[in-house]
């Protein structure tokens, strides 16, 4: 089985430096260029299955990596792989948070894995659920492609699971927008063939 991340293009949340989880933003000018881009990337690889977070972000970025593809290829929406949510933090500056959230971004520091964001989710619920659906979907015997449209949190869980690691290395990888990872699953061991394309 081949597995393929693809984390969305850039939207405004984005380049502004903002936190964005469950909030609906659409991709800017250069989150559309991104996804032209990866379509160009990926052209040659055939793909068997599609799943989606249901954020218009990760949405629009597929509809354009896909193109005329789409009628001929099973697209699957997936509530499992949303970001997280960040509650009350969501659109809102690194900042801001900072300052406006003082004791609840000290304990985010202090303890990542136990940190329920306020009014939103906790991490583990988060990784739990992330974790939940590749174990539905990882076949080692499969002979498919699957292409994963998703978001930078979900892949760093993603990452860390396939690779036999703890949530001590979730901040460990950077998943930039608008770029594809991707991984060769055989029985007893995952081997990563691109990170970042």
């Amino acid at each position: 089985m081949e597995l393929i991340f693809v984390r969305h293009g850039e939207t405004d949340l984005n380049f502004n430096k903002k936190y964005q989880g469950r909030i609906d933003t659409s991709l800017n000018q250069e989150g559309i260029n991104q996804a032209k881009q990866l379509k160009d990337k990926l052209k040659n690889f055939k793909i068997d299955k599609v799943y989606t977070s249901p954020l218009k972000r990760t949405k629009e970025t597929l509809e354009i990596l896909l193109g005329d593809n789409q009628e001929n290829i099973s697209i699957y929406e997936e509530i499992r792989i949303q970001e997280i949510d960040f509650g009350y933090w969501d659109a809102v500056s690194y900042d801001k948070v900072m300052l406006g959230y003082e004791k609840e971004y000290e304990d985010f520091l202090r303890d990542y894995k136990n940190f329920t964001f306020p009014g939103g989710e906790s991490f583990r619920d988060f990784y739990k659920r992330c974790v939940e659906f590749l174990l539905d979907i990882v076949d080692p015997k499969s002979s498919e492609r699957v292409l994963i449209a998703t978001h930078g949190g979900v892949i760093r869980v993603f990452l860390c699971h396939m690779l036999g690691l703890s949530k001590d290395m979730f901040y460990n990888f950077s998943v930039k927008q608008g770029c594809y990872t991707r991984i060769l699953v055989y029985e007893g061991i995952n081997l990563i063939e691109e990170i970042n394309k």
